[in-house]
């Protein structure tokens, strides 16, 4: 699969393994078709590298966190920006929970 123009940091299967969703340094999300390896859709907002991705629980979301301190929610379908949620720091790991409901962001252990 081709089309980010910068380093891939974070890759990540919907549940169904249908779609993939890949995070780039080129500050975009792109949604991928598994089978075919065809990019259905750039989902574009961030200002700076996209470091993570996840698709919720049941795959109609996705979640997208930058080095711009911010997390982005999107439609997985539509590629629709849904919210942007301002963070302390860039997140370099995020899930959502078992029930797609909350969003999990990595602990820093001192």
């Amino acid at each position: 699969m081709e089309g980010h123009s910068g380093p891939v940091y974070s890759v990540v299967f919907s549940v169904d393994s249908s779609r993939l969703a890949s995070a780039s340094h080129d500050k975009t999300v792109k949604v991928w078709d598994a089978i075919s390896g065809q990019c259905l859709r750039t989902l574009e907002g961030h200002s700076g590298p996209v470091s993570s991705v996840v698709f919720s629980a049941n795959s109609s979301r996705l979640a997208s966190a930058s080095g711009d301190k911010t997390v982005k929610i999107w439609d997985a379908s539509s590629g629709m920006w849904l919210e942007t949620l301002k963070v302390s720091r860039a997140l370099y790991d995020i899930s959502f929970d078992h029930t797609g409901s909350f969003l999990n962001t990595e602990e820093v252990k001192a």
